[in-house]
């Protein structure tokens, strides 16, 4: 692609000094040019004006004075702007894991390229640092993951809570574990409720569920061991009943199902 810049010679010395046209002139002269024609008229700073485009180069004309000066036709070529489907290409190829889980490693970086990497990576980011504020140090890394077990039971969980009238709210919580076993179990298999699908490992103190918290703060904590974080989709449904708020800004699930973990948000370097 690219786009054409007037400019005219605005200087009455021997010194030149090109002066770029405004917009709206700049797009009229060129499509005088385009269709061909000999002139194109003006106002401008309250003075008309006469492009003559049968000149080379062409000259600007100003009606009152006759007065002309030189014109230079700029052409500045722009990169091809991506296609949605080419702004949600990988350009890195994911880890799979033997039950067909998807992984892709995303480290920070300071490209502003459009692909789906940055994409995922932005949108991780925005969640932590919204949280915590503009001044947080962003994670070193995100790895994303898609799982057809936790999309199925998450997307079946909605569709239940739909049908039976309650509410399907989506909220991102964080979620902090101590082993990097426990991650990539999550990731790949869902969240469980300790006490009835897994052991207790931190304390039931408010109950049975699945602990999370919509800050990264308390979540870390959990997860200092591994200095990773676990952001998933979360559906809380009828508050009181198949969420909680204990405190501060814990969510606390009934149901492993309502949570679709996506992201791990790796805070150090490895």
């Amino acid at each position: 692609m690219y786009v054409c810049m007037y400019v005219c010679n605005a200087s009455d010395t021997t010194v030149e000094k090109w002066c770029a046209y405004p917009s709206e002139i700049n797009n009229k002269i060129e499509n005088a040019h385009i269709a061909k024609e000999e002139s194109v008229t003006f106002v401008m700073n309250g003075a008309d004006y006469t492009v003559d485009l049968t000149s080379s180069p062409p000259e600007q004309i100003r009606e009152a004075t006759n007065k002309r000066r030189e014109m230079r036709r700029n052409i500045k070529t722009t990169p091809q702007a991506k296609s949605p489907q080419e702004q949600n290409d990988w350009t890195v190829e994911p880890d799979i894991f033997s039950n067909g889980t998807q992984r892709w490693i995303i480290p920070v970086s300071q490209s502003a390229s459009v692909c789906r990497e940055t994409d995922e990576f932005n949108k991780a980011s925005a969640q932590y640092v919204k949280m915590l504020g503009e001044t947080a140090p962003l994670p070193r890394r995100v790895d994303y993951y898609e799982s057809e077990t936790t999309s199925s039971n998450f997307q079946s969980k909605k569709d239940e809570f739909a049908k039976a009238g309650i509410p399907t709210n989506e909220i991102w919580v964080f979620h902090g574990t101590f082993s990097d076993e426990n991650i990539e179990s999550i990731m790949s298999e869902g969240f469980k409720v300790g006490g009835s699908e897994v052991a207790i490992k931190n304390g039931d103190a408010h109950g049975r569920g699945v602990y999370t918290a919509t800050g990264p703060r308390s979540s870390q904590g959990y997860g200092k061991k591994t200095n990773k974080v676990i952001l998933a989709k979360g559906l809380v449904g009828t508050e009181g009943v198949h969420s909680k708020t204990p405190k501060d800004d814990w969510y606390l699930f009934m149901d492993g199902h309502q949570l679709l973990p996506v992201y791990v948000l790796h805070m150090k370097e490895e």
